[in-house]
């Protein structure tokens, strides 16, 4: 994965250019995220769509292709194994989530 190029050691942060990628991520991503079926459970964030220091609207819908296609096979997963075994997840309820 490749990474953004924010600031440095010797000047610190840039803050405009951190604000400047942002506004773009959120004016590019919103229309494909708004109506997206995974949205709540979604793993993709701002720095799955750098390309060359930039944000790439490209690179995102690239990676959500793939996000929602593993997400799909997760559910496909899921409603298999509880048709089998309706109790088959029931140790998640001892769980401590932290």
């Amino acid at each position: 994965m490749s990474a953004y190029n924010i600031g440095d050691i010797d000047n610190g942060l840039e803050i405009d250019k951190i604000l400047k990628m942002a506004h773009r991520y959120s004016k590019y991503s919103a229309g494909d995220c708004l109506g997206c079926w995974a949205a709540k459970v979604c793993g993709v964030c701002f720095s799955h769509a750098v390309r060359n220091n930039d944000f790439d609207i490209n690179r995102k819908r690239e990676y959500c292709k793939q996000s929602l296609a593993s997400k799909h096979n997760d559910l496909v997963i899921y409603a298999t194994i509880m048709e089998q075994n309706p109790r088959a997840f029931d140790f998640a309820n001892e769980m401590v989530i932290i």
